[in-house]
């Protein structure tokens, strides 16, 4: 637990625990990072599909993979567009329980609840984030090799599973299609 807390920018001071200072790393930089990774992931692939369009007759394999990889961008950021209202009320439902439970300005605690509470809530909102954004890979992924196979877009983007719940949800409140 001490390792995991240590990890999310909590650390034990003489007056209790305290959250993220300036000696630690802000969330920006994690998410920064994770999209380097991604762009990285991307050229491999890009090359990768290069390297297999070479021969004629993967040709169509490597523009699938190359049109694939291209389709996650705008799918992950409309995803994590989608997530970020509900990332932002778990942060500001945190910031609410401390602060009815610790009013002030301080920002260290002892209080057991509100570090539990503050631990739990960051944790749920990278899982919110992160999964949105898996999602959003996978949905962008198979839109674009869809889309390299000769199917339109709107025809690609309309048989995924986001437009497919969504259609459910659009039935059940009696909106329509």
């Amino acid at each position: 637990m001490a390792a995991l807390a240590a990890d999310l920018g909590v650390r034990q001071t003489k007056r209790g625990v305290s959250g993220p200072g300036e000696d630690s790393m802000p969330p920006t930089f994690v998410y920064i990072m994770a999209f380097l990774l991604w762009l990285a992931l991307a050229a491999a692939v890009w090359v990768a599909a290069g390297a297999i369009a070479l021969f004629p007759t993967m040709r169509r394999t490597g523009a699938a993979l190359a049109l694939a990889m291209a389709g996650t961008f705008p799918a992950v950021i409309a995803y994590q567009v989608l997530a970020a209202p509900f990332v932002l009320a778990i942060l500001l439902g945190v910031r609410l329980i401390w602060k009815t439970l610790e009013p002030g300005r301080g920002t260290s605690t002892e209080n057991p609840v509100v570090i539990v509470v503050s631990l739990t809530g960051a944790l749920l909102a990278l899982g919110v984030a992160a999964g949105m954004s898996v999602a959003g890979f996978v949905e962008g992924w198979r839109a674009g090799w869809r889309v390299a196979r000769g199917e339109d877009v709107m025809s690609a983007l309309r048989t995924g599973p986001f437009s497919r719940g969504l259609r459910a949800v659009r039935r059940f409140t009696g909106k329509g299609e």
